[in-house]
Order: structure tokens, then sequence, then C-alpha cells
């Protein structure tokens, strides 16, 4: 793979997982954000998993910040916990025994932080994601925003360069979900490495993400600015969200 970006992740994915065939070459630079659409089916969960090492490559390879991921022809296939990565899940997997504060604390503490900088850090993101004065309750006591909120500051605090969302606004009712993507986007414009987001939502993309990457049938059909996709879309799919956003 040429012209690997240092600063960003480049990767080259071809794998059959069941009935679908994913084949698709992408980079995305520090700080950006690119953002996933397509129908059911299309191969953007199971992407986000290949990334995320939960899935092995047939044939490819990933790099991320001038580290190899992943490399068939090399035989190099990096474990997920040795990836520098974070990922928040659609169902959020919070730990239902834990505090707000212990969620978010989890990561630094796995890592042998100190005492006082995990509660620095845990201090701090809490207070980002607006969840300082709900730090002792458990999830089960959490609205889906304020459990979504969590989720994302216990992916962040650990300071991963890519951070992999999926679906992360979907079960929010409007309320929850204007707020949440105001803190989301609040969050993301200070984060340095890549975000890889899936939605189904294409405001949800045209509004949060840098680069808008159009899927279907496990390929990469459109890449492009929001502007872009917006003024030309590349599937009666994505024509036709387009078209239902603006209503």
């Amino acid at each position: 793979m040429n012209g690997i970006d240092k600063l960003g992740l480049s990767a080259r994915i071809e794998l059959q997982r069941g009935d679908l065939g994913l084949n698709v070459e992408f980079s995305g630079r520090g700080g950006e954000v690119l953002a996933l659409v397509g129908p059911n089916g299309a191969g953007k969960s199971t992407l986000l998993a290949a990334l995320a090492g939960l899935v092995r490559l047939q044939s490819g390879e990933i790099h991320l910040h001038s580290t190899c991921l992943e490399s068939v022809a090399r035989g190099i296939s990096l474990a997920p916990q040795e990836r520098s990565l974070a990922m928040v899940f659609q169902n959020l997997a919070l730990f239902e025994h834990l505090c707000v504060y212990d969620n978010v604390a989890y990561g630094p503490r796995a890592r042998a932080s100190t005492r006082e900088e995990v509660d620095t850090r845990t201090i701090e993101w809490l207070d980002r994601v607006q969840m300082t004065e709900h730090a002792k309750k458990f999830p089960r006591e959490l609205s889906g925003g304020q459990a979504q909120r969590v989720a994302l500051a216990r992916a962040m605090i650990t300071k991963p360069r890519l951070l992999l969302l999926d679906e992360p606004l979907s079960a929010l009712d409007a309320l929850s979900w204007k707020r949440m993507r105001h803190n989301l986007s609040e969050n993301l414009a200070r984060f340095g490495g890549v975000t890889i987001l899936v939605t189904h939502a294409i405001g949800d993309a045209l509004a949060l993400a840098d680069r808008i990457l159009v899927m279907d049938h496990g390929t990469i059909l459109q890449s492009g600015t929001p502007q872009e996709i917006r003024k030309a879309p590349a599937s009666p799919y994505l024509k036709a969200m387009l078209e239902r956003a603006a209503l």
C-alpha cells in the first residue's frame, strides 16, 4: 500500500463473511470524522469489526499512525487490545455493576495509571460529557442519552488513535438525540485521532462527518464531503435518504 498517512488510517480490506464479500480501500487523516452510510447488509458493521480486529482479513492490510495493525501478506494481526482503538457499540455495553465514575475510570485503571491521574482524567471527562452530577449513578438509573455520553467518555478517556462508533445516536428520543449530537460534535472536534461513524441517519452524517463513505454490497460506491454527497448522491438509496431528510 502506497502513501501511508503516518498521522491517520490507511486500510485495504478483503474478506468473506457469510453471504457478504467485503472489498474496500480508504484512508483517514488524524482529526477526521468519516461516516459510513448505506442500507442494512452493506457491510458497515463488518468493516468496523475488521478494523477492530474482531474479524480477520483474508487479504489486505491496515495501518494506523505508521503502525501495521494487520497484514495478510506479512502475517501480522494485532489483537484488539493492541490496536490503540476504542469502540462504542450500539448496545453501549456499559458495566452494569459499576457506577458512572467507575465505568469511565475503567480504562485508565486497567493501564495502571496512578490514582491521581485516574481521578483527574475521569473528572475531566465527566465534565466534557456533562455527567459530573450523575457520577455515582449506575447504568440502570440513566436515560438513553446519559448512557451514550458515559460510553463515549469511557472510550475517549483512553486516548485512542482510532474511534469506532456504531450507531451512537440511534436509540435516543428526539430531545436526547439533539443534545447528544451536539455533545458528540464538540468532543470529536477536539479528538486528534481518526473517527469512523456508522449511521443510518444521513442528517447525522452530514452534520458530524468531514467525509462520507457510501457503502453497498461490501464496496464503497462514493466518497466525498457532505456538500459533495448532497449535491450528487451515487445511489438510489442515498438519494432517497437525502430526500427524506429534507422533509
